[in-house]
Parts: C-alpha cells; structure tokens; sequence
C-alpha cells in the first residue's frame, strides 16, 4: 500500500465508531507518527531529485567537455558513436552529477568511442564498470596503472595445534595511502571491486623480487601494530597488477 492510501485509510478510521469509541488515541499517535516518516522520507528525497541531471544539462555539458578533450583530433577522425556506448553513458551521467571522477571517465569513454583512432577500445563493458565504482576505485585503479604490479602481504595467526592458519588481514599495501586517507586500510575494498571487474589481479602464488617493497608494507605504524600483537604470525607476501583489459579500461576512461 503506497502512502497516499494509508493516509485516507486513517481519515475513514478517524470518522468510525470504532475509532470513536476507544481505539482514537493509539491511531492518533501512530498518523502522527506516519505523518513524521512521510515528511523525513520527503525531505532526504528532495535534494537527491534535484540532483538528477536533465537531457539538457547532460547536452551542453557533455558537448563542452567532449569537444575539449577531442580539440587536437582531426574533423574527419569524428564518427557516430557506438549506440550501445553512447545511450548507456548518457543515461548514468543523470545520477553522477556529484562524482567528479566519475563523470569525468564517462566523459573520456564516450569521446574515444567517437574518434575513429581509438573507437576500437571503448568496449560496451566499459559503462557498467564505471557505474560499479566510486571515486576511490578509481584513484586506486590510476595509481596501479602507473606502478604495476604492487605489493601486498596477508597476515594470519598460526594454530599451535594444527599449524593452520586463520587469516586477520588480507590484501594489505600501501597503495593509495598517499592520495586518499593516508590509512592502508582505504584500498582493500577497491582492491576486492577492482579484481571481480577483471581490471587486476592478485598474485599470490609468489612474491615479488623487490623486498623492500614488503619492508615498507610491514613498517607502517597501523600494520606493524597488528604483526606485533601476534607472536606466532604468518606473513604472506604476493602482489597485484593491473590486467590488459584494465590497462585498456584506463586508457580509454581514465587517461
């Protein structure tokens, strides 16, 4: 039942015997308490709407920013775009207003799906890849791109019974630590988004040749804490590197 039915639904009651004859102050209480929900739920709703572009904002803005980024490139290098590209991405640019990133690797997919020199990269995938990340996605996905691969450690505690290990940390780096909260705990989850998108992934099968990569990784104030809380610890060292259809993914949306 929508709103609007339930608010006439307690206008028919109000009118009732029943709600005469003894039931009027619990069914006050809770269309005060109705009325409160309905004008919450209203007021967190309304900024949002305001939010959503319209096909004409999405027009001027889109035009000027393509035509920047296509300056250099000459007239007859200009074609139709993939409809398959271009509907996508004009219809999730409504909701990306705010994304600065965001918008902008939309804007990037779609002016190389209109250059005939790069149209052969824009793949279809492209668009919903861009709408399962946020900014810090895409932060960490740029800084793979120029520094691949990355190391990364887990760190387990070791059963003094079974000699298993129970895993307290995954995926540990210092990638993105720099440029977005200085916490090495910011890009685990990006790392996770990264990975089932296809764009890196994780090696964990050997380390990398650069130890000193993993020395800086386990002197880090937060991650030095957790290794030193635990004397029988299990350290293991791996990478990540950004994959060929990432690197593809970056120089059409990011770069």
């Amino acid at each position: 039942m929508n709103p609007k039915d339930i608010i006439e639904n307690i206008d028919k009651i109000e009118k009732s015997h029943v709600y005469q004859s003894g039931l009027k102050g619990a069914i006050d209480e809770s269309g005060k308490v109705l009325t409160t929900v309905l004008q919450a739920v209203n007021t967190v709703l309304l900024p949002v709407q305001g939010l959503i572009w319209g096909g004409e904002q999405i027009k001027c803005w889109l035009n000027e920013s393509i035509s920047k980024k296509l300056e250099s490139v000459p007239i007859e290098n200009i074609i139709p775009p993939n409809p398959h590209i271009a509907g996508p991405t004009i219809e999730a640019l409504k909701f990306t207003f705010q994304e600065q990133e965001l918008r902008e690797m939309f804007a990037n997919l779609l002016a190389n799906s209109i250059n005939s020199e790069t149209s052969v990269n824009a793949h279809p995938a492209f668009v919903d890849i861009i709408k399962s990340m946020n900014k810090n996605d895409a932060l960490i996905l740029h800084e793979l791109s120029i520094d691949s691969p990355i190391a990364i450690i887990d760190i387990g505690i070791i059963n003094p019974k079974d000699k298993s290990v129970d895993y307290v940390a995954r995926n540990l780096s210092l990638l993105g630590k720099d440029n977005i909260s200085g916490h090495p705990w910011c890009s685990i989850s990006s790392i996770d988004n990264l990975e089932r998108m296809g764009l890196c992934t994780l090696i964990k099968s050997a380390a990398l040749s650069n130890k000193d990569l993993y020395v800086e990784i386990e002197e880090d104030a937060v991650i030095k804490q957790i290794i030193d809380q635990h004397s029988a610890k299990h350290i293991d060292k791996g990478g990540l590197e950004i994959t060929q259809f990432g690197k593809m993914f970056v120089a059409t949306c990011i770069t």
